[in-house]
């Protein structure tokens, strides 16, 4: 048996979102864009990230050992189409007589591996198998590297904010204070005249 105590769970409050409602699916089903940071339409973070990813050795290592999987793919690949190659060939013959009859020869050659015992598909899988795995390793680290540019690009933006937060209220209190010293001023002089009238 289940009983429930406590009073009805309120709605928290709506908060303002710069970033458009439609650009977000309510499943989550589409896909994130690749350069998913221009979300924030901010050059300069453009720059960084950019930057950051030209010059990571790690996230370069990391497309290099894709394409490196991609060409392994492509190479398991080949035999299972047929080969076909052309070839032309000339000679000259000399016969009985003073003359020369060019002999030209034309061909086309065409081989194909069967792959009875499917070893040749099966090692294609498995070089698509580790294509995508390589993949995955290469899109996590650059996202991984853009996410730390990203995460530290908007605290120093925040942190820039908060400073001339403080800024403005140590202008608003150095005026307070003027104000203050001011009143207190004119108060004691104003007691100080009502003192010499006495």
């Amino acid at each position: 048996m289940w009983v429930f105590a406590g009073c009805a769970a309120r709605r928290p409050p709506e908060m303002p979102v710069d970033v458009e409602a439609e650009a977000f699916s309510p499943s989550g089903d589409s896909a994130v864009p690749d350069a998913w940071w221009t979300v924030f339409d901010d050059a300069g973070l453009d720059q960084v990230v950019n930057e950051a990813l030209g010059n990571n050795f790690d996230v370069q290592a990391a497309f290099a050992r894709l394409r490196a999987a991609e060409a392994v793919v492509r190479q398991a690949r080949a035999p299972l189409a047929p080969q076909v190659a052309a070839f032309a060939d000339g000679f000259a013959s000399t016969a009985d007589t003073d003359l020369q009859q060019p002999d030209i020869e034309i061909g086309v050659q065409a081989s194909y591996e069967v792959d009875l015992w499917g070893r040749l598909r099966s090692q294609l899988r498995s070089d698509a198998a580790q294509r995508d795995a390589t993949r995955a390793d290469a899109e996590a680290a650059a996202l991984s590297l853009t996410a730390a540019v990203a995460r530290t690009w908007i605290a120093i933006a925040a942190t820039r904010e908060q400073l001339a937060l403080l800024d403005e209220q140590l202008v608003a209190n150095h005026r307070q204070i003027v104000y203050i010293t001011e009143k207190l001023s004119a108060e004691a002089a104003a007691r100080l005249q009502r003192l010499r009238i006495k």
